[in-house]
C-alpha cells in the first residue's frame, strides 16, 4: 500500500472528505475551546494566510489558449 500515491476522487467521495474534515473540526473545537481561545489570534493567522492564498489562485484568470503546431 503506498499511503502517499497520487489518486483521483469522484466529486461525492471529495464531499465526503470534506463533510468529515468539518465534522473533525467542530468536534476538536467543541472539546478543546479552552485550549485555543488562548491561541486564537495565532490559530487565525493560520488559517487567514492560506486561505487568502487559495483564493488568489482560485480567482487568477486562467491564460488564454495558445495555438500550438
Amino acid at each position: 500500500m503506498k499511503l502517499f500515491a497520487p489518486t483521483t476522487l469522484r466529486w461525492w467521495q471529495f464531499s465526503l472528505l470534506k463533510l468529515s474534515m468539518i465534522a473533525l473540526g467542530i468536534m476538536l473545537g467543541v472539546y478543546l475551546h479552552d485550549f485555543f481561545l488562548r491561541w486564537i489570534a495565532i490559530v487565525s493567522v493560520v488559517f487567514a494566510l492560506p486561505a487568502v492564498y487559495l483564493l488568489s489562485v482560485w480567482l487568477r484568470p486562467s491564460p488564454p489558449p495558445t495555438l500550438s503546431n
